[in-house]
């Protein structure tokens, strides 16, 4: 999750990182293979549905994947997820996005 102010985000910076996009990358890349060619990508295979989640069965192939990728957590502020919180197996911890800013501040302060 970033967050910035966009009165500091000048058009010179938007220039820049779609100049590096494009030097990187073909522009006839669709959208999921372009997130593909990043290096901190990976595509994983869901080989078992779990429909752990009743009350919003379209949320199930989050926590599908989550599982089969084995995160460390499911960064995420629809309500639904907190009924994961009651599941013991497959254990699947779901963090908001501002517990997972602050755990990133965090990490940014121990690097100092």
């Amino acid at each position: 999750m970033c967050q910035f102010d966009r009165a500091n985000f000048q058009q010179a910076d938007f220039q820049q990182s779609e100049n590096n996009l494009n030097t990187r990358t073909p522009r006839n890349l669709n959208t999921p293979e372009l997130l593909l060619s990043l290096d901190n990508v990976e595509k994983t295979s869901i080989y078992f549905h779990w429909n752990l989640i009743e009350k919003d069965p379209d949320d199930n192939k989050f926590v599908d994947c989550a599982v089969s990728a084995r995160v460390k957590y499911i960064v995420t502020n629809d309500k639904h997820f907190k009924h994961l919180k009651n599941i013991d197996f497959p254990p699947i911890e779901v963090v908001s996005a501002d517990d997972f800013l602050h755990e990133l501040e965090e990490m940014e302060e121990m690097k100092k």
